[in-house]
């Protein structure tokens, strides 16, 4: 299924509680497992209130239902005495997400020099899910089973989130002699409450011992970033042009858990389990600068840049236990462009990109997640930036007086300090570092950097009008590439999907 919504509308979907806003145009996500039922409607608002002043906006509502249905296997080959591992799951899967996003753009032209931009844009979000798991382990040899479990979650989570823009423009005398600044503001809040019941076994030889979950979760994060930019441009001669830019971002998040069990008289969700409990703050401060050169004549441009980077991250765990995080990165990072665009429908496209992303507030924060009491997971306070780069060539032939079109594309990314999975699977009944008791044939998850992530896709499109019919016939192919590294029981793997 691919639904005509953006992925900042799925905050029970993804995990995540997205950025909020967004234009009209941004519409489409990736497909999702199961059978999806969408109902959605926008309207768009554009009006030019006099001769200096134009407004625009848009409002879009959408209803997803999500039925996902699923057996699972997998198979672990694991080092030393304790065998191969065996998973069996079987699982169904329930959500419902609705969204409400406006956007707003009023353009006001103050003379021919200068000119304000503003767009303020909030969306609200409200999703429901349930879910059933019933699983076993056993061991590869047919030694016996090492574990089972039966699931029954339900969750809710709520998010606001509220962005707004503000750009001045200012065009100087001289031609290619331009400033502009730009004003950020980007806040959300995420409520959340789950109900976990989850009756599990282990077994040792010819013993089994059980353990029931009966618990509720509540969680609420914040975040709010506030960004300004300044960028300068100079013409140096008829074909060339320097850009200068310094920007500054101050980006804090909290995030809070707190998990109660079932109380000893069955009255109550009154016990505080202080292992599954967290709060959690997070800065990142980020200062850049750069500057490039611009050229363009006849049929060519280009563009190169180089941007130096200093971002500093500071964590703070409040509970259940008090640690602090202080990391600086300094990145540069190059960017080059090179275009060619000719009358007769010939174009010619290849850059090269360089950026940084951090990791959130969720994979920072270190608190055991027990949806899935056989399968944990955990964040990394440790996590650092990853390092990305990005190549793109595109050729395309096209015009009025060519019978065909044909267009083909590559796209490469390269990540380092990649943030991936590193699973845990116990061999034997292991004490985590915070108390918790892993028991023999489950598994703890948490992200970790490495290096060795690769992603690349090609894509070619034919295309010709078929006179008889009065219609055009494309054809298209591609091919993607993805090489994910990860970590189980400390050896590295490599996954190669094509």
């Amino acid at each position: 299924n691919q639904q005509n919504f953006s992925s900042q509308d799925l905050i029970g979907v993804s995990g995540g509680g997205g950025r909020g806003g967004g234009g009209s145009n941004n519409f489409l996500v990736g497909n999702q497992s199961g059978i999806t039922g969408t109902n959605s409607i926008g309207l768009n608002y554009t009006n030019q209130l006099g001769k200096k002043l134009q407004l625009s906006g848009s409002y879009f509502f959408n209803r997803t239902s999500n039925t996902n249905d699923q057996l699972k296997q997998q198979n672990y080959i694991l080092a030393g005495s304790g065998g191969d591992q065996i998973n069996d799951e079987k699982s169904f899967t329930g959500n419902t997400n609705l969204n409400h996003r406006a956007d707003l753009r009023l353009e006001y032209t103050i003379n021919k020099s200068n000119s304000l931009i503003v767009t303020p844009r909030i969306s609200f979000q409200d999703n429901k899910s349930n879910s059933t798991k019933e699983g076993v382990t056993y061991l590869g040899n047919e030694a016996g089973l090492l574990n089972s479990s039966n699931t029954l979650r339900f969750s809710g989570n709520k998010a606001i989130n509220f962005g707004n823009d503000i750009l001045y423009r200012h065009a100087f005398e001289k031609k290619g002699r331009s400033i502009s600044l730009n004003a950020s503001t980007q806040i959300n809040n995420r409520d959340g409450n789950s109900n976990l019941y989850s009756k599990n076994l282990f077994y040792d030889d010819l013993i089994a011992r059980g353990d029931t979950i009966d618990q509720v979760s509540y969680s609420n994060s914040k975040g709010t970033t506030l960004g300004g930019n300044v960028n300068y441009t100079e013409p140096i001669s008829a074909t060339g042009q320097l850009q200068f830019n310094y920007g500054i971002t101050l980006s804090n998040s909290n995030s809070d858990k707190q998990t109660y069990n079932m109380g000893f008289d069955q009255r109550g969700y009154t016990d505080l389990d202080t292992l599954l409990t967290n709060s959690f703050d997070n800065r990142y401060l980020t200062n850049r600068a750069g500057m490039s050169y611009r050229y363009r004549k006849n049929n060519w441009s280009a563009n190169v840049g180089l941007d130096f980077q200093n971002t500093g991250l500071y964590s703070d765990q409040l509970a259940p236990v008090v640690a602090t995080v202080d990391q600086t990165f300094t990145n540069l990072l190059p960017n080059f462009m090179l275009n060619y665009r000719s009358k007769e429908g010939t174009q010619f496209r290849a850059f090269f990109r360089s950026s940084t992303n951090q990791p959130s507030i969720s994979q920072l924060q270190n608190v055991i997640d027990n949806s899935n009491p056989l399968s944990l997971t955990s964040g990394n306070p440790d996590l650092k930036q990853e390092y990305r780069t990005m190549y793109n060539m595109r050729y395309s032939l096209s015009g009025a007086n060519r019978p065909y079109n044909f267009s083909a594309m590559i796209f490469v990314t390269q990540t380092d300090n990649a943030i991936v999975n590193s699973t845990f699977i116990a061999q034997e009944a292991t004490t985590l570092p915070n108390g918790l008791v892993l028991e023999r044939g489950s598994k703890l998850t948490s992200p970790i950097n490495v290096d060795g992530s690769w992603n690349a896709r090609t894509f070619l499109v034919y295309g010709k009008p078929v006179a008889p019919l009065k219609t055009n016939v494309n054809l298209s192919t591609g091919f993607n590439y993805v090489r994910s590294p990860g970590l189980i029981n400390n050896v590295f793997n490599f996954s190669n999907s094509y």
